[in-house]
């Protein structure tokens, strides 16, 4: 088959990217097939990640994906823009959106009679620098609300960025299935269009090896 095969798991980031721009310029690969798997990245990671398959496909070259075991949430991301997208019929798709979870640790620290020391620099009575803020409140404060509020939308407009790659970039659409999610069912999956079919491994098999 003239479709390049990759599995990242345990593949160094830096080494998977090199790999997927030198097929980009092989001549000789007309597309790439990803076997889906869970990714474990931060959000500057997923952008390389999905920048780098984005290089690959601009180079008039099909990315497919086969998702045996699902796709989770951010990890549509990466691969909204491949031009198909297959899951096992025993699975899901856990697109959901995003949110910000902080833990505070100000109740155990009392209970435990710790009292951090923490030098916090204000203005007008505020203090932006919140990163120690778990240790000091039990909640949020406003001006840690306001940043960890200002850095979701920055995120989520990036997801959906991402995610509407699958819907020729229609945001609307694109946002009205995340808010939708997540799709647990195979034809749920298919009648919002995360996916083109169902398939099982040895189908998906047959179906590369006719290409």
């Amino acid at each position: 088959s003239p479709f390049a095969r990759k599995q990242p798991k345990g593949i160094q980031l830096r080494t998977w990217i090199e790999d997927i721009d030198k097929l980009a310029e092989d001549g000789d690969i007309d597309g790439l097939i990803i076997d889906m798997g869970s990714v474990r990245a931060g959000w500057a990671k997923r952008l390389e990640i999905r920048n780098a398959l984005k290089r690959f496909q601009n180079k008039d070259k099909d990315i497919i994906v086969y998702a045996d075991k699902g796709i989770g949430n951010v990890d549509y991301f990466l691969i909204a823009m491949a031009n198909e997208i297959y899951v096992n019929n025993e699975t899901n798709v856990w697109l959901k959106g995003l949110r910000i979870e902080v833990d505070f640790y100000k109740g155990l620290l009392d209970t435990l009679s710790i009292v951090p020391e923490v030098i916090r620099v204000n203005y007008d009575g505020k203090s932006y620098k919140t990163a120690m803020d778990p240790l000091l409140r039990k909640s949020m404060s406003d001006e840690m609300r306001e940043n960890y509020g200002e850095l979701l939308d920055d995120l989520n407009e990036l997801f959906l960025d991402g995610v509407s790659l699958r819907f020729v970039n229609n945001k609307i659409t694109a946002q009205k299935i995340i808010n939708n999610g997540p799709y647990i069912t195979g034809e749920d999956i298919l009648d919002v269009g995360l996916a083109d079919s169902i398939m099982y491994p040895d189908q998906f098999d047959d179906y590369i090896n006719s290409l």
